[in-house]
């Protein structure tokens, strides 16, 4: 009997009506060659044009991308420049170590401020459970202050440390002893007079900073520098008095973070020393008392560039060359730590290209080199174009929920328009960065040659990152095309997947998926090697898509997608067997299959609001006044005439006071008559188009023609116009008499003080009219 897989491979090798289609020809392509291909399609055939993009495939012939024809040759090296920077500081002590520099102090801190994402940094301590070496993350952490514009000091608290504790946030009930016993007395004490207006306690302040609309609005403090140096022992002695013990071995964190312009220098000694220097002092550090005290770490980094302004991207297959270059270890741990199925691994395609990809490397003992790095990533400098960092995403995204709901065609503009205009301002470089004791921070990145590194850079790429968390696989596992795993080699894998099918096994063994790291000095197994996300438990990390015959796999070079074929008599998504997991829709859809399912119900008993329908029951914004060197259309002022003032009440119930210097009679007509006529007159024509009445039923359109987004940039010239097609989708028109014409105006510019009587439409609603 044939297996599932096999019948479904086989599936996957023909097209409609069953028939196997023939192998289709390779054209290796470069970036370049693609592009200039999808662009000819577009022009002819934009259904090709599309299928070509995502497929790779066009006629009988399957695209194949190969980076490797972008490298740098020796004659473009000249081209390059290179510069060195001090970009991170991460530092671990009793005390804060800021000096001549005030700090700001948060009484309560918000949850956001807690250090909740690996820094790649582990930590030494002992507490009453024993003995620890914990990621630092990982350590009850709170809030505490800045200095700075992008600097931070946190709070860790070793001793409130265990691995039954699965959270590390304080309690509320923590953090509350935390300010009440700690920090209130301490700010008391180092602020003497000036600490009068300190919260009296914690559910006093929660009280102040709730707004009414329910956000939370926290107030600061400002410790002078003459009173820092002091900060740590104060507030460990009162906790410690308060009868707070988990207070008695609190440390500080120390960041200072994206600030790699302010540093920039050329490679050699001389320029890194007095860099490293101007760079602590800038931010309040003293290098000689960093050195003797705690554990301090800076992020050392270089940037690559074009000075022809083209766009890097860095090899994939060359990584193993930079950590080799940077890190000075041998070409066996580079090649080790730099392997897919190393835990200490990760990658970021650029652009969904297989071999095009930044990465980021946690070293450990045997890959840290003599600078004892702890953390080691190169990436390009495009992100910023598309970063904002919101929930658990760090750059723009559209969900399915939204797309379900309208919101597609507007991002998707929006996206395009923001690409189009970056490919033509923007370039990117190729940074790469090491993290290393404050010691090593003067000599690491010094001997960089680019002849020798040349090899690890590509030119012409273009950027982008895709996201490969559990639900990326689980959705990769249903779109890439498939293949039996003994016929995939490593680098064609979307994520770390297993090679080897194991002997006696169940097809559906779920560990089948899974890469067994490579690593003898890792715990665990590589099934993913990114930090898991705050809240999300370990099954989530491994791919539903395991212990499979067939394995998503990325054949040519970019992450196509495997061809949908129609079925008989229209495409349909066949059941293949793939299932997101309720956790993974819910992330997917923003909903549950439930609710999705009650949405699509509800659509099939009432027919959705038709989207070009006029809000025309809504009272209409007043545009801003024109300005005084605008051309005007009137000159009335000029013949004598002039607005009547506001009309005020001045009896002798109102105190004078002089209400009028403080604004309290500010005249909104003030800007003179000629300018209010104008801003009448220029409004007039927003207000009718966009109060043209509606269709009958929600479902229809509006009378008016034209587009829902141009309303506001009507202008009279638009109510001139003889083809009233371009205004309405159906009108009745005569010639009118002269008082029929008077009467028409009448209606729409009548005089002063005459009021509509009866059914007046959509008269109160339109801005002019109210003037």
């Amino acid at each position: 009997m044939d297996s599932e897989d096999e019948r479904r491979e086989r599936r996957e090798r023909h097209g409609r009506h069953g028939r196997q289609e023939r192998p289709r020809l390779v054209d290796v392509m470069s970036l370049e060659d693609f592009c200039n291909k999808a662009h000819e399609l577009h022009e002819e055939d934009v259904d090709a044009f599309m299928h070509f993009a995502i497929t790779g495939v066009s006629g009988d012939r399957q695209a194949s991308i190969d980076v490797v024809r972008n490298r740098i040759l020796d004659d473009e090296v000249p081209t390059l420049t290179i510069s060195r920077d001090y970009d991170s500081v991460l530092g671990i002590d009793k005390h804060v170590r800021i000096r001549y520099q005030d700090i700001t102090i948060w009484p309560i801190a918000k949850h956001e401020d807690s250090l909740k994402r690996s820094i790649h940094l582990k930590y030494a301590f002992s507490n009453t459970t024993g003995d620890h070496v914990a990621l630092v993350h990982q350590i009850p952490n709170l809030g505490l202050g800045k200095w700075g514009i992008h600097n931070s000091i946190r709070v860790l608290f070793p001793d409130l440390y265990s691995a039954e504790r699965k959270s590390f946030r304080l309690s509320v009930q923590e953090q509350a002893t935390f300010y009440e016993k700690g920090l209130l007395p301490t700010l008391q004490d180092l602020l003497a007079d000036r600490g009068g207006d300190l919260p009296p306690d914690y559910q006093a302040e929660m009280f102040r900073a709730r707004q009414q609309t329910g956000k939370l609005v926290f107030s600061t403090r400002i410790l002078p520098a003459d009173r820092v140096e002091a900060f740590g022992d104060t507030l460990r002695t009162n906790l410690v008095r308060n009868g707070v013990t988990w207070g008695a071995n609190l440390t500080f964190l120390h960041e200072i973070r994206g600030v790699k312009n302010t540093s920039r220098h050329l490679f050699d000694f001389d320029n890194a020393d007095a860099a490293l220097d101007d760079f602590l002092d800038k931010n309040g550090l003293q290098l000689d008392t960093l050195e003797d005290s705690g554990e301090w770490y800076v992020d050392v980094g270089a940037e690559v560039s074009s000075t022809q302004l083209r766009c890097m991207a860095w090899r994939t297959d060359q990584h193993h060359t930079l950590a080799k270059q940077v890190l000075k270890i041998n070409n066996l741990n580079a090649t080790r730590i730099t392997e897919l199925t190393s835990s200490k691994y990760y990658r970021d395609p650029a652009s969904h290209l297989v071999g095009a990809s930044g990465f980021r490397i946690t070293p450990g003992p045997r890959g840290e080199g003599p600078f004892e790095a702890q953390y080691f990533q190169a990436y390009l400098t495009d992100k910023p174009i598309t970063s904002a960092k919101e929930a658990n995403h760090f750059g723009k995204f559209i969900t399915p929920d939204q797309l379900l709901k309208g919101k597609g065609e507007k991002y998707i503009s929006e996206l395009f328009h923001l690409y189009g205009q970056a490919a033509n301002q923007n370039f990117s470089c190729a940074r790469f960065e090491v993290r290393v004791p404050i010691r090593h921070a003067r000599d690491v990145l010094l001997d960089i040659d680019l002849n020798k590194l040349r090899v690890s850079w590509l030119l012409n790429g273009l950027h982008s990152t895709p996201d490969d968390g559990p639900s990326y696989r689980e959705l990769m596992s249903a779109i890439l095309p498939r293949t039996r795993r003994n016929l995939v080699e490593h680098y064609e894998l979307p994520f770390p997947i297993s090679l080897n099918m194991r002997f006696n096994s169940d097809d559906s063994d779920d560990e089948d998926m899974i890469v067994d790291s490579e690593d003898e000095d890792d715990n665990t197994t590589a099934v993913v090697t990114r930090q898991r996300l705050d809240g999300e438990d370990d099954d989530e990390m491994e791919s539903t898509a395991v212990g499979r015959a067939l394995v998503p796999h990325i054949p040519y070079g970019v992450f196509f997608f495997r061809s949908l074929y129609p079925g008989v008599p229209v495409p349909r998504f066949r059941d293949m067997g793939i299932h997101f997991s309720d956790k993974t829709f819910k992330f997917l859809f923003r909903t549950t299959k439930t609710e999705l399912r009650m949405s699509f119900a509800g659509s099939q008993i009432s027919l959705p609001r038709d989207a070009t329908r006029h809000h025309n029951r809504t009272r209409q914004r007043l545009i801003d006044e024109p300005q005084q060197e605008e051309q005007l259309s009137f000159s009335l002022e000029a013949d004598g005439h002039d607005l009547l003032p506001p009309i005020r009440d001045d009896g002798s119930d109102i105190a004078e006071n002089n209400l009028e210097e403080e604004g309290e009679f500010d005249d909104p007509l003030a800007s003179g008559l000629d300018i209010q006529l104008e801003r009448v007159w220029r409004q007039f024509p927003i207000d009718i188009v966009t109060l043209i009445p509606n269709h009958k039923g929600a479902c229809e359109g509006s009378y008016c023609v034209i587009p829902k987004e141009e309303l506001k940039d009507v202008t009279p010239t638009i109510l001139q116009n003889t083809n009233i097609c371009d205004i309405f989708d159906d009108v009745q028109w005569s010639i009118a008499s002269k008082s029929q014409w008077e009467v028409a105006f009448n209606h729409l510019w009548p005089e002063k003080g005459v009021k509509k009587k009866g059914i007046i439409q959509n008269y109160g609603k339109a801005a002019y009219y109210n003037l």
